[in-house]
């Protein structure tokens, strides 16, 4: 993988339903998980600056190891900054002493972290959901065109595996759920994986047995994502 050079300041300005998301890309190397969008998202709502997010992406173990391939002497001195102030016995205050920038972050007063975070949870979750519907669709579409092909019980096979796979996918989805939940993350935002994780369940994943508008509505949000 080709190292980068993270701008601190082209981070710092970057549009407050823009941050996060950039954040993880460049210091992590992947999109935000939902845990950690949330997260992220409750300490910038409660005040918290910009330099404490990243200073705490690039402190994580995730973090130190992309470091190779995202190299930055800012925030490597960001980091030894907070490294040298987290302990202080001061709570939040502590968190001003932390390496100063030029950089002109956006003022919103009215921007809502949380609120945004949240609709961002959902539009993740719609993805996820229409992807899975889409693999179940072209699993089930190569089952038939096998049973077509062979004989009879081979066919039966060739569905049983076709169910076990779809069985265990709609068991690692209804577990993302119990486990985001458990984690504070609103039911709302679980609606779509959870819909999904009961669609998988249904025997023959058919596209047909999927409501038209179920399936019209996970079209236009993913249409929505992409644009």
């Amino acid at each position: 993988m080709t190292a980068n050079t993270i701008d601190l300041t082209e981070l710092l300005e970057q549009p407050n339903d823009r941050f996060i998301p950039a954040a993880f890309r460049a210091i992590t190397g992947r999109e935000p998980d939902i845990i950690g969008l949330m997260h992220y998202a409750k300490r910038l709502h409660s005040g918290l600056p910009r330099t404490l997010v990243l200073a705490e992406l690039r402190h994580s173990p995730e973090g130190q190891a992309h470091a190779v391939h995202a190299k930055s002497g800012e925030l490597d001195r960001l980091v030894a900054r907070y490294l040298a102030v987290r302990n202080l016995p001061l709570k939040s205050q502590r968190w001003k002493f932390l390496l100063k920038t030029k950089a002109r972050v956006p003022s919103e007063p009215t921007f809502h972290w949380e609120l945004w975070a949240n609709d961002y949870v959902v539009q993740m979750n719609a993805r996820t959901a229409e992807q899975a519907l889409e693999k179940a669709q072209q699993a089930s579409k190569a089952a038939q065109a096998a049973a077509a092909r062979q004989p009879p019980h081979g066919g039966e096979r060739e569905n049983l595996n076709l169910q076990r796979k779809l069985d265990a996918l709609s068991t690692a989805l209804q577990s993302t759920v119990s486990a985001m939940q458990a984690k504070g993350v609103p039911d709302h935002a679980v609606e779509a994986l959870r819909d999904a994780a009961d669609a998988l369940q249904l025997a023959p994943p058919d596209a047909a047995s999927v409501p038209w508008e179920g399936r019209q509505a996970l079209h236009w949000l993913a249409r929505g994502l992409r644009h």
